[in-house]
């Protein structure tokens, strides 16, 4: 991480977690063109299924952990929603999002929507899970930052 980005995401931090306002945060959320929130997310019903949908998640998290999940998409996946790669022993790869896992098998939702268990005997290897979203730490300003922060905590 550069000097520059760390600096960027701490005074970020200090400015997205005090304050804000919810209205143009939703219009953050709703209408900005380059983070275009709504098309993966959805909030009361309107908006995408790429990404959890994000309705009560006021009620659930802090502004820290929504600040993080902004900034740092992979740092914490919502489970169903990180896509990972299965390397097979076959020499084939399963590639979907993790839907869950038990002590016999992984279990995928591949990009077609089909559910697909791998008996974990199958895999040779496993990528880490990865989130389809940027982090918003180059495509939002620091206000943007804060205002959607205080418009996704008001959402309970």
């Amino acid at each position: 991480e550069s000097k520059r980005a760390s600096e960027h995401a701490a005074g970020a931090l200090r400015v997205a977690l005090l304050g804000g306002d919810p209205e143009r945060g939703r219009s953050v959320f709703r209408d900005h063109a380059a983070a275009q929130c709504i098309r993966c997310h959805k909030v009361r019903g309107e908006g995408g299924t790429a990404g959890p949908d994000l309705s009560q998640v006021g009620a659930r998290q802090t502004r820290e952990y929504l600040l993080e999940s902004l900034l740092k998409p992979d740092a914490r996946l919502v489970e169903g929603y990180g896509d990972i790669v299965l390397a097979r022993t076959d020499g084939t790869l399963a590639t979907g999002s993790l839907v869950g896992e038990d002590a016999t098998s992984v279990n995928l939702r591949t990009a077609q929507g089909t559910l697909l268990a791998v008996p974990k005997s199958d895999i040779e290897d496993r990528s880490t899970p990865k989130s389809a979203m940027p982090s918003m730490e180059r495509v939002l300003s620091a206000r943007e930052l804060r205002d959607l922060v205080a418009f996704l905590a008001s959402l309970k």
